[in-house]
C-alpha cells in the first residue's frame, strides 16, 4: 500500500507546478457559485463526450447548492485560479451511525479536471483539502485513475461485493461467441432453464405482507421504518425522509423503481433498482438494485420478497441480469439464496479517513460497514 502522501508537501509542490504561491492554489480551491456553472459545464462536456446524454445543468443544480444552501444536498468544489477552471470536485453531505455514536461526512464524487492538468495529482491534493473540511471523507468506488488516489489520501476499507441474479445469457454469448444458429439455440435453452428455476427459487411475499409500488415516501410510515432498520453495531448512513425522496425521486438524470413491503399500513422495508442499457442483442438492459432498507426483525421474510420482485420486473422488462453491490453479511446471505452470484468487480472499493475518534476506533475494530450505492454517483 503506497505511503499517505503529506497535505503540505503536496501542496507546495503542486503551486510551483502551476506557478502559483501555496496561499494562491488555497484561495483558488472553494465552493462553486453560480457563476462557475457554465465554464463546469464545458469542462463536463469535453470529457464526457457523446456519453453525455442527461440534462447536465439541471443534474449539478440537483445535486449541489451552488450558493444556495435550500438547493441540492452537497457542495460542488472548484479549482479556479486566475488562468482559468482545472478542475472540479464534489460532495455529498450525510451522517454515519457507528457504536461509538454518529459522525457527520463527506462522499466524495464528480471528480473531474482539464486534461491538461493531468499528472499534476490535483485529484489527491483536492481530496485532500476536502478531508480538512469534514470529521470524515468517504470514496464508494473508483476507476482507473482514481484508485491511485483513494489508496494515497483515505484509508482503503473492505471492498464491496457485487453479486449478479442472471435472467437471460442470449446478450453474454453474443457478446463472446461468434453468432450461429447453434449458438441461438443453445442461448434459447439456457434461458428457458433460468425461467425454470426462478419460478422454483423465488418466493412469494409471506401471509399477510402486500408489495406495492411507492411513489413518494412519506414521514408517517417510513420515519418508523429507519428507526428499527440499522443495528448499533455497524458504520451505516443515516437515513431520513426528504433525502430518500431527493435521491430517488427528484434526480433529473435517473428513473428508479421502488416497492415496499406493507404488513397492513406498516411499511416493514423497501428496494430500489433501475434499468440501464438497451435491449440490443450484444449489449442487454441490465438492473441494479441501489438501495435497500429492511427492519431488522423482518428481513428473513421481507427482503427475500421484495428482492424476487425487483427479478420479476427486471424479466418483464428483459434485463440481462439483476446486479447489487453490498457489503452487509445478512444481505447477501439473502441473495446468495435467490441465486445471486459473486461478480467480480475491482472497482467496487470502499476508502474513508476521519479525525473522529470514535469513528476511528470502530474502522480500526473492523466493524463491518452497512451501505448501498445511495450515497454514490452512479446515476444512469
Amino acid at each position: 500500500m503506497a505511503a499517505p502522501l503529506s497535505y503540505e508537501k503536496t501542496t507546495r509542490l503542486i503551486a510551483r507546478a502551476l506557478g502559483l504561491t501555496v496561499d494562491q492554489l488555497s484561495d483558488a480551491f472553494r465552493p462553486a457559485g453560480p457563476a462557475d456553472l457554465p465554464p463546469l459545464l464545458a469542462l463536463r462536456r469535453r470529457l464526457i463526450g457523446d456519453q453525455l446524454h442527461w440534462d447536465d445543468e439541471a443534474y449539478l443544480r440537483w445535486r449541489y447548492h451552488f450558493g444556495d444552501p435550500a438547493r441540492g444536498r452537497g457542495e460542488c468544489w472548484v479549482l479556479a485560479p486566475p488562468s482559468g477552471v482545472l478542475g472540479m470536485l464534489g460532495s455529498e453531505r450525510f451522517v454515519l451511525s457507528h457504536p461509538q455514536g454518529q459522525t457527520e461526512a463527506l462522499s466524495v464524487m464528480d471528480i473531474a479536471m482539464v486534461p491538461e492538468a493531468e499528472g499534476f495529482g490535483l485529484g489527491a491534493w483536492m481530496s485532500m483539502h476536502l478531508c480538512r473540511h469534514a470529521p470524515c471523507v468517504v470514496a464508494l468506488g473508483s476507476n482507473g485513475k482514481s484508485r491511485g488516489i483513494v489508496s494515497q489520501v483515505l484509508t482503503r476499507q473492505p471492498d464491496r461485493r457485487r453479486h449478479a441474479h442472471f435472467i437471460s445469457v442470449r446478450a453474454l454469448l453474443a457478446r463472446r461467441v461468434r453468432p450461429h444458429a447453434l449458438g441461438g439455440a443453445l442461448a434459447a435453452c439456457a434461458d428457458a432453464v433460468l425461467a425454470g428455476l426462478r419460478r422454483l427459487l423465488l418466493p412469494k411475499p409471506p401471509r399477510g405482507i402486500v408489495l406495492r409500488r411507492i411513489e413518494r415516501f412519506d414521514d408517517a410510515h417510513t420515519s418508523p421504518l429507519i428507526e428499527q432498520a440499522h443495528g448499533s453495531n455497524e458504520i451505516t448512513p443515516l437515513r431520513d425522509v426528504a433525502a430518500l425522496n431527493w435521491r430517488l425521486f427528484d434526480i433529473p438524470r435517473s428513473r428508479y423503481d421502488v416497492w415496499g413491503a406493507y404488513e397492513g399500513d406498516r411499511l416493514l422495508g423497501y428496494v430500489a433498482s433501475q434499468v440501464r442499457g438497451t435491449t440490443s442483442a450484444r449489449v442487454g438492459r441490465l438492473c441494479e438494485i441501489e438501495d435497500v432498507l429492511i427492519d431488522e426483525r423482518h428481513r428473513a421474510r421481507v427482503l427475500p420478497a421484495l428482492v424476487a420482485r425487483v427479478i420479476g420486473e427486471a424479466a418483464r422488462a428483459r434485463c440481462e441480469r439483476v446486479s447489487m453491490i453490498a457489503c452487509h453479511a445478512p444481505t447477501e446471505a439473502v441473495l446468495r439464496r435467490l441465486a445471486f452470484m459473486p461478480h467480480g468487480d475491482e472497482f467496487e472499493t470502499l476508502s474513508a479517513a476521519t479525525c473522529d475518534p470514535g469513528l476511528q476506533a470502530a474502522m480500526d475494530a473492523g466493524v463491518p460497514w452497512h451501505l448501498t450505492g445511495l450515497h454514490a454517483d452512479r446515476d444512469a
